[in-house]
């Protein structure tokens, strides 16, 4: 009986692996794109969303979720072999066909998936902050050219600092000085560059 139960096991796996993609390596990991935080991501678990054909059943996540790593799909992955696991704790019919070996690379890329998840949500909420920091940085500001070397910004955030606008502007061309402070709850910063060329083109560029 064990042996008819392996067997049945191994061609099962066999029949599932055979059914992946034929790529020579695994494919570049795909961005970001179901969830917003792992948070998020844990939220679809829980609450089946995201049900897609074919990964209604415990061989049919198991098949996906692969496949999905293959694919570079690491949320999809993530989200289906999380759901695969939880079949396998509930479906004593399905467990003739995945073998304990198979649910333990289960859980050992849902470990793998899971540190690799959570520190590209961090790396993305940082560089998106980045991003927003230099848009309030740029929104309302007033630039003119004084002297013509120079750039006054007027009305920027609060939230800036002379750092931040050695990093925007010195882009442009070589910063001679730099000073940024908070005056009646505004933002106000010159940037003087060695050329009066560098603050023409970050003037042109950054007022689009």
């Amino acid at each position: 009986m064990n042996q008819i139960r392996d067997l049945i096991s191994n061609t099962a796996v066999h029949v599932a692996r055979s059914l992946l993609p034929e790529v020579s390596m695994a494919s570049p990991v795909k961005p970001l794109h179901l969830a917003k935080s792992f948070k998020e991501l844990l939220h679809m678990v829980d609450n089946g969303i995201l049900v897609m054909n074919n990964a209604d059943t415990l061989v049919g996540c198991y098949m996906s979720a692969n496949k999905s790593m293959v694919e570079g799909d690491q949320e999809l992955a993530f989200i289906l072999f999380k759901r695969a696991l939880k079949k396998y704790s509930q479906e004593t019919f399905d467990k003739s066909i995945i073998s304990e070996k198979d649910i333990a690379e289960c859980r050992d890329q849902i470990n793998f998936l899971t540190k690799s998840l959570q520190e590209r949500y961090a790396e993305r909420k940082k560089n998106d902050a980045t991003h927003a920091r230099k848009d309030k940085a740029l929104k309302g500001a007033r630039n003119a050219v004084v002297p013509e070397n120079s750039i006054n910004i007027r009305n920027a955030s609060t939230e800036l600092s002379e750092q931040v606008f050695r990093s925007i502007f010195g882009k442009y061309g070589k910063i001679k000085s730099c000073w940024f402070k908070v005056k009646d709850g505004h933002g106000h910063g010159v940037v003087e560059f060695n050329s009066s060329e560098a603050a023409k083109n970050a003037i042109q560029i950054e007022n689009g």
